[in-house]
């Protein structure tokens, strides 16, 4: 994302692994199944660029928490929280949408599925997915937990305790539309789209970070809430160049199958523009694709085409940019030092040149 957080990674690996590490003898007492639990997450979460936990120690900074009354070892506690929420929700939602590759390697329930398999489990599928589901579960809770625990002020723990909550009813609630949407036979709005977008994503991965890194900070309620509007835009874009990777990008780049959002029926803004723009003949041809189980890549290669030839995929990646604009205009009146600002301007052109 920005070379801003591989200084402060390590850190916060260092302390989601501390994290697990301290719970994980409580969970033990449970059986051998919760320990093991603890060591793949541990695992899964070690794996991800840690944007979320960056972006947290970003905010704390911008607003020169360096120089207030919460220690950095508070804040890098935080960071490590939401890596862990953000490790749940993507277990969750390999399970929801039947991806059985994340970065490259099998997802936590599909693990599972194949241990329950060499047992000769009776239903190795649902095996997996339940334990799964389990431990991402585990890991919102243990997460909400180190949260409530924070070492600062009690009337800042409490805010830092309901905002994360309502960004987590606020993820559900995106999730929810996401299913809702893919399920349905129509088509959905531009606006529609835009709302799945910014719930299930763009907020808990962008806006909560920053907004909490600030609170941990001493910001006042106006600096939150443009952070809360910048990182709207911000994850907005990161999803749009997420839905065109799907697309477009190798397995090797995105570390998913080549056309996965397209196999799953994905009700993106790049598909909802390809089947606006098609013809009726075209689109009659094209819209039995989304969702189609038995995807070949000749199916992808058509789709991809389409939506070169016909303009739409340039046309959504022209809103992404002009998204990023606006996010840049936004930054460009922050009252942070100007080093802050360069970091949020390259984060902003960095978005719109992702490749993994």
């Amino acid at each position: 994302m920005h070379p801003a957080f591989d200084a402060i990674r390590p850190d916060i690996a260092r302390e989601l692994e501390r994290l697990l590490a301290a719970r994980a003898g409580e969970l033990a007492r449970a059986g051998r199944a919760s320990a093991e639990a603890v060591r793949r997450l541990a695992a899964f979460a070690a794996r991800g660029k840690m944007v979320r936990g960056g972006l947290l120690v970003l905010g704390w900074r911008m607003h020169s928490g360096e120089e207030g009354p919460v220690p950095q070892r508070v804040v890098l506690r935080a960071a490590a929280a939401l890596e862990l929420l953000h490790s749940a929700l993507l277990v969750h939602d390999d399970i929801m949408d039947g991806d059985r590759l994340r970065r490259g390697e099998p997802t936590v329930h599909v693990r599972y599925e194949e241990e329950a398999r060499r047992a000769r489990v009776a239903d190795p599928g649902r095996v997996g997915m339940a334990l799964g589901v389990s431990a991402g579960d585990l890991a919102i809770f243990t997460a909400l937990g180190e949260i409530a625990a924070l070492e600062v002020d009690p009337a800042l723990g409490i805010a830092l305790a309901r905002r994360v909550g309502r960004e987590l009813a606020l993820v559900a609630a995106g999730q929810l539309e996401d299913v809702a949407l893919g399920s349905d036979r129509r088509w959905p709005s531009r606006a529609e789209v835009l709302a799945v977008y910014t719930y299930k994503t763009a907020r808990y991965s962008f806006s909560l970070p920053l907004a909490c890194g600030a609170l941990l900070a001493g910001a006042r309620p106006a600096q939150v809430a443009r952070l809360d509007r910048l990182g709207e835009l911000l994850g907005t874009v990161f999803q749009v160049l997420d839905d065109d990777l799907g697309m477009f990008a190798s397995e090797t780049e995105t570390g998913k199958p080549v056309g996965a959002d397209i196999r799953e029926g994905k009700k993106t803004l790049l598909a909802r523009e390809l089947l606006r723009r098609a013809g009726a003949a075209e689109r009659r041809r094209l819209a039995p694709l989304f969702g189609k189980r038995n995807l070949t890549r000749r199916d992808v290669e058509v789709v991809r085409e389409a939506a070169e030839r016909l303009g739409a995929r340039q046309a959504v990646l022209d809103a992404a940019a002009r998204m990023a604009k606006d996010a840049e205009r936004l930054v460009a009146g922050l009252r942070v030092d100007p080093e802050h600002r360069r970091v949020l301007r390259e984060i902003c052109t960095a978005s719109l040149g992702r490749r993994a």
